[in-house]
């Protein structure tokens, strides 16, 4: 998770991933897709980690969007402005991505348990 922040933060690694060759749509989608599916990884491994199954994905997506909200303030500390707006779209993205990834969790786990 500290390695995924310290990514956010760098300005290079939004150079290398989506370049501004793209235009501003595919690059705004891009970097959305991305944000969601490390946001995903990291509501995976979580939801792994607590083994609750589904009814516990809300409460995972929570803790990944308060970490998404972290790297939105660390964003800021080192001179990023994007406003507010921005700012709720990439929390968003995390509560989404931290959903889809404990969900994913929870159905193999579930499916696993069933097929034993």
């Amino acid at each position: 998770m500290v390695l995924l922040a310290a990514l956010a933060v760098s300005r290079q690694l939004e150079k290398v991933t989506t370049p501004s060759t793209l235009g501003d749509f595919v690059h705004f989608d891009i970097r959305k897709l991305l944000s969601i599916a490390a946001f995903a990884a990291i509501g995976f491994l979580l939801a792994l980690r607590r083994r609750r199954g589904l009814r516990d994905c809300a409460a995972v997506a929570l803790i990944v969007g308060a970490y998404s909200a972290l790297i939105e303030v660390a964003q800021w500390l080192h001179g990023e402005r994007e406003g507010l707006y921005w700012n709720a779209v990439d929390v968003l993205c995390g509560l989404v991505g931290g959903y889809l990834g404990a969900w994913i969790c929870a159905e193999g786990l579930t499916r696993r348990k069933d097929n034993l």
